[in-house]
């Protein structure tokens, strides 16, 4: 049987791993923008860009993809 410490870990990722949907078109539009850069179907707002794989490579097409998208500049 799991220990208290296992269960509290469980509970913890379990709390993370659900997607919480995007709620405006910003956020629609930079979920996807996420999405399509870790190659993943789907991403929430409350998920981490590294735990799913992210690296500091694809943050540069990340800024390059918000700044053509919003049409801003982030440098």
């Amino acid at each position: 049987t799991p220990s208290y410490f296992e269960k509290f870990i469980d509970s913890e990722q379990d709390q993370f791993s659900q997607i919480v949907e995007p709620k405006t078109e910003t956020e629609r539009s930079l979920c996807k923008i996420y999405a399509e850069i870790l190659h993943i179907p789907q991403i929430g707002v409350n998920q981490n860009f590294f735990e799913l794989g992210g690296h500091s490579l694809m943050v540069a097409q990340i800024i390059a993809r918000i700044s053509q998208t919003f049409n801003v500049d982030l440098s």
